[in-house]
């Protein structure tokens, strides 16, 4: 599987899933921005490191003008990777757009609160993440982005057999 299909089966299909559970799928989305940053620099490898620089770079080339000041990498990308919640950041207020339905209110994505927060709903989150995977997506497919390792295996799924050895399950990797 290259990071093409990776893309298209885990962010654009399997995420799409996830939406009906606003946290988790804030929590996925921005922990998966900087694999879309990793797609544009020129590194050998995807294991590199440099988080804050691809997390950084996919916001500025890959998403809206609307995203760029927001500071996002170290409250919310540093924040669910390594404590699944956002760092304290009173800036910035997620929200599901079901939230809202009872009430019927249209607010817009980024809107201010009277307490100077914006709110940023899953929904809206999830369709600007969507957009940003299929425009690397094109740049891959259009030549727009060369480096090697995108046409490389990103992830190969072995399979393997289960069996009980004296009351223990083993696993057999199959190659």
């Amino acid at each position: 599987m290259t990071v093409s299909d990776f893309i298209k089966t885990v962010f654009l299909q399997e995420y799409k899933t996830v939406i009906q559970h606003p946290y988790v799928a804030f929590s996925l989305i921005f922990n998966s921005i900087e694999l879309l940053g990793k797609c544009l620099n020129d590194d050998s490898d995807f294991d590199s490191g440099k988080p804050g620089v691809n997390f950084k770079k996919a916001i500025k080339e890959l998403f809206d003008s609307k995203y760029h000041d927001l500071h996002l990498f170290d409250p919310m990308r540093n924040g669910f990777a390594h404590t699944f919640r956002p760092k304290k950041n009173r800036k910035i207020r997620l929200k599901s757009r079901s939230e809202l339905e009872t009430l019927n209110l249209n607010i817009p994505n980024l809107a201010n609160t009277s307490d100077g927060q914006q709110i940023l709903f899953i929904e809206d989150f999830y369709e600007d993440f969507s957009n940003a995977c299929n425009k690397i997506i094109d740049k891959i497919k259009s030549g727009e982005i060369q480096h090697p390792k995108l046409h490389k295996p990103f992830l190969e799924f072995k399979s393997y057999e289960l069996s009980v050895d004296n009351g223990e399950v083993v696993f057999v990797l199959n190659s």
